[in-house]
């Protein structure tokens, strides 16, 4: 079985905030003896335990805090259901009122 996971990206948010969960899910796996596999590239997406995607509001690049530009891979009214959503951080300019 594997797990859908969606990490939102939005104008400002941290980069370690969301690239390093991107990390852990994509870097994990079901058994010891596949991690060998995994950092040769040759273990199948379909025998990983997660699918990872990003979206946003718009699904227009974003701006992450301190200026890398990220495309997300949907908007809300596109993206799948996800069975886990990661909701990154940022700083207070992050917040729009």
């Amino acid at each position: 079985m594997q797990f859908k996971v969606g990490i939102l990206l939005f104008d400002d948010v941290d980069v370690l905030d969301f690239a390093g969960p991107y990390e852990v899910f994509n870097l994990s796996t079901y058994n010891d003896s596949d991690v060998n596999k995994l950092f040769r590239n040759q273990l199948k997406s379909e025998d990983k335990p997660f699918t990872v995607c990003t979206f946003s509001k718009g699904g227009e690049p974003i701006k992450a805090h301190n200026g890398l530009r990220v495309s997300p891979d949907y908007s809300f009214v596109n993206m799948p259901s996800f069975d886990v959503i990661v909701i990154p951080g940022g700083p207070i300019s992050a917040i729009k009122m």
